[in-house]
């Protein structure tokens, strides 16, 4: 996992020191952590395993508090809450800063936008509380923003990239379609030329619509850290290669004609079809290398936090982690990670509910 810097980690700590002020009770001095950062490369999986279960237990309290059923963790000075039936936004002090608005869902502000979505529209809400639209058309969907950016699919089909230009949001490239998820991750996105455009494939670009890789390739997940997965179609067979920011690529043999379903710095989920017709599902660590297959699976999908969604063929659902282990407990019938290590199910009885990351409910839909 990459290493946090100073100012991630004075970010982190200064969240917390803020939830601790909201709740009335007096911080802990932490502020000696902030050395360690650059002094010794603390590595932020090893920070995390305080930090996260520390900080979702102080927004559980800021919560109960506040009396609402579900807090987000806090982006850019603010969080989504959910009272039971509707979402809305407040600040550090537990101030709803939109009291006139209220959504069926809401996303995370990044970049000064979030996108939002009431009585199935969705629209781009800025720190005023202001709705934007693009070109003042309407919206099929809406990309989670991320790195100040996101996508926009409109009502004809067509997908942009969009940011801040002059203010307000906007497209910015012309010339490029999102691929994958559309999000940029460390400054880099996945793209496409627009329909219509001689060149095919797909290719990795930057926050200014560059390409940083001079090569396209039949299919391509994001990187994860240091490295990102492509495919070519070779004499019928797809062939995987993990890939450098140089464009250096290293074949994963393992992967040959197989569907990619996940992809991490920690490993790759994928599905192949035996001659006989049975489906199996391969998890690799992070060389690619095979260390566990299953059977039993009749499809998943990935989830924004390398988790996966996993449905079984016996009608039962699990969520576990890239290399196919069970990190969450409990089994459901379906399951949708919320963000933020909350997953709303449906239990084996048919009731709904949002559980956390150890499995425990927070409440029922």
């Amino acid at each position: 996992m990459d290493k946090l810097t100073c100012q991630q980690l004075s970010a982190k700590l200064e969240e917390i020191q803020q939830l601790f002020r909201t709740i009335n009770i007096n911080a802990p001095n932490i502020s000696n952590l902030l050395d360690l950062s650059e002094n010794l490369k603390v590595e932020a999986e090893k920070l995390e395993d305080l930090i996260v279960p520390f900080n979702y237990g102080l927004r559980q309290r800021l919560a109960k508090k506040i009396g609402v059923k579900y807090l987000s963790d806090f982006h850019e000075s603010l969080a989504k809450a959910f009272d039971g039936e509707k979402w809305f936004y407040i600040n550090q002090e537990g101030i709803n800063i939109f009291p006139t608005l209220d959504f069926d869902e809401a996303g995370n502000f990044s970049g000064g936008y979030a996108k939002v979505k009431k009585t199935k529209k969705y629209s781009i809400l800025d720190k005023k509380g202001q709705k934007h639209l693009i070109n003042n058309t309407s919206a099929s969907d809406i990309g989670e923003f991320n790195e100040g950016k996101s996508w926009w699919l409109n009502g004809l089909g067509a997908k942009y990239f969009i940011g801040e230009v002059d203010g307000k949001p906007q497209i910015i490239f012309r010339n490029h379609e999102p691929r994958g998820d559309g999000s940029f991750k460390n400054g880099i996105a996945i793209a496409t030329k627009i329909p219509g455009s001689p060149q095919v494939g797909v290719y990795f670009i930057n926050k200014e619509g560059e390409k940083i890789i001079n090569e396209t390739f039949h299919q391509a997940w994001n990187f994860d850290g240091e490295k990102a997965l492509v495919n070519n179609f070779v004499s019928g067979k797809y062939i995987y290669y993990f890939i450098d920011k140089q464009g250096n690529k290293t074949e994963i043999p393992n992967l040959k004609n197989h569907i990619i379903k996940s992809f991490s710095k920690n490993g790759i989920a994928s599905e192949k079809k035996l001659p006989s017709g049975e489906r199996i599902f391969y998890f690799t660590d992070s060389e690619g290398k095979i260390i566990r297959q299953r059977a039993d699976i009749k499809f998943l999908m990935p989830s924004r936090t390398n988790t996966l969604i996993i449905h079984k063929d016996d009608g039962e659902c699990q969520i576990t982690d890239i290399k196919g282990l069970q990190c969450v407990p409990g089994i459901f019938i379906s399951a949708k990670d919320m963000g933020d290590g909350v997953f709303k199910v449906t239990k084996k009885d048919g009731e709904q509910a949002y559980i956390d990351i150890y499995g425990q409910e927070i409440f029922k839909n």
